[in-house]
């Protein structure tokens, strides 16, 4: 094999062997068996959450990711629920059923409803 070097535009050119910048490069192909790897990582461990969750969805239905959409919308609604004041326009609506004080029945329950139509209980 000839020795090489790198010109100025990153192209490899054939080199004298006692130029300073030349190297030769060898190439070797290897082939492993899965019985000789032995796993360092997880994925799991590797990855960031959001990096694996992009990765959980890329294989999964449409009509799935439309699942998880819906429920990441809900748990972010909890979220602005809990960081956000009552008093606070948040876009969010507040429906509560009132009953008559003669009632005798348990007061109604209050629920978070957002713009898709899903409720959370308060």
């Amino acid at each position: 094999m000839s020795p090489y070097f790198r010109n100025d535009c990153g192209d490899f050119i054939p080199a004298n062997q006692d130029e300073s910048d030349a190297f030769m490069e060898t190439l070797g192909v290897e082939t492993v068996y899965s019985h000789q790897l032995q796993l360092v990582k997880s994925a799991r461990e590797i990855m960031g959450v959001r990096e694996h969750l992009a990765a959980v969805l890329d294989n999964l239905s449409d009509d799935l990711v439309a699942e998880v959409r819906d429920f990441a919308e809900f748990l972010q609604q909890k979220q602005q629920q809990v960081n956000t004041p009552a008093y606070k326009d948040t876009g969010v609506s507040v429906v509560a059923a009132t009953e008559s004080p003669s009632s005798k029945k348990e007061s109604s329950p209050v629920f978070l409803t957002g713009e898709s139509g899903g409720k959370i209980p308060l």
